[in-house]
């Protein structure tokens, strides 16, 4: 649920064309989807947790990139910039007709499906959904509904960070705290930057899905594997398919990505598939 009922924030900007966009749909799974699933197009959720006790990370920080920009309408500081008509996009539920054409467009919003260019997205709870797990990398404002009925109520956009999700039970599954890894990225960058990841065919999700997770977490995948990596280069893959993973390169699950995406952290102890040192 979100957080209280928000503190209004004036906006000056008149309202953008409408966007009109087509309501779920569903489809079968392609390669690079989870198999025996039907999802929402483009919003599956990406893999189940893995277990295990969590370690602190063995290697090192990841390097930050001196100039990381945050391409949303706030701040590092989170301080909501309205100048900018706030760009929303949902993920796990459906914007209704009436959210779509009467609330969002005439506050001077507009809703979209480009997560790479959304201010604001907006889910029932803690998703491990491509779209949420980018969101957090670009420190994007993730908001329950009522950031949209509350708003409507108010006549304009009312402050997002008064309604960021909070999901108790997703949180401590994950061991992790959403408005924690926001703040995080806002404040320092994604966890990746500065890494290059490559993964493996037969990994699962598929390269294609981790490739916008890790992008959008300020890393660069890899199409093949370096012959001589650096110190910030790590491979992903699964169990069985690790030994075929040669060289020095240091293998991991893809969990490091996606539970990584969730935490904002590099866990390379709890992840760890191969004892190799990412400092190789």
């Amino acid at each position: 649920k979100g957080r209280g009922r928000g503190r209004k924030v004036k906006s000056e900007v008149p309202p953008v064309a409408e966007l009109i966009m087509t309501g779920k749909r569903t489809r079968k799974p392609k390669n690079n989807q989870l198999p025996g699933e039907e999802v929402e197009e483009e919003d599956a959720p990406v893999l189940t947790v893995g277990r295990g006790k969590r370690k602190k990370a063995s290697g090192p920080a990841a390097v930050k990139e001196e100039k990381f920009e945050i391409v949303n309408s706030f701040s590092r500081t989170g301080k909501e910039n309205m100048a900018e008509p706030p760009k929303i996009v949902y993920t796990g539920i459906t914007a209704t007709a009436t959210v779509k054409k009467t609330i969002i467009t005439s506050l001077g919003g507009s809703l979209g499906e480009d997560i790479k260019t959304c201010t604001h997205l907006v889910s029932d709870q803690v998703k491990r959904t491509m779209k949420f797990l980018c969101a957090i990398g670009r420190g994007t404002n993730i908001v329950s509904e009522d950031w949209v009925k509350k708003s409507k109520t108010a006549k304009e956009f009312l402050d997002a960070e008064e309604f960021t999700i909070r999901d108790d039970v997703c949180e401590k599954k994950y061991r992790f705290s959403l408005a924690d890894s926001i703040s995080r990225v806002r404040e320092s960058g994604p966890f990746l930057s500065g890494w290059s990841v490559f993964v493996s065919g037969k990994c699962e999700p598929k390269p294609a899905q981790l490739k916008e997770i890790i992008e959008c977490n300020g890393g660069k995948l890899l199409r093949t594997s370096p012959k001589n990596p650096n110190s910030q280069t790590f491979a992903v893959t699964l169990e069985t398919d690790k030994a075929t993973l040669r060289g020095k390169l240091p293998v991991y699950g893809p969990e490091i990505i996606l539970t990584g995406a969730l935490r904002q952290e590099l866990c390379f102890d709890e992840f760890t598939l191969r004892a190799s040192s990412p400092e190789l």
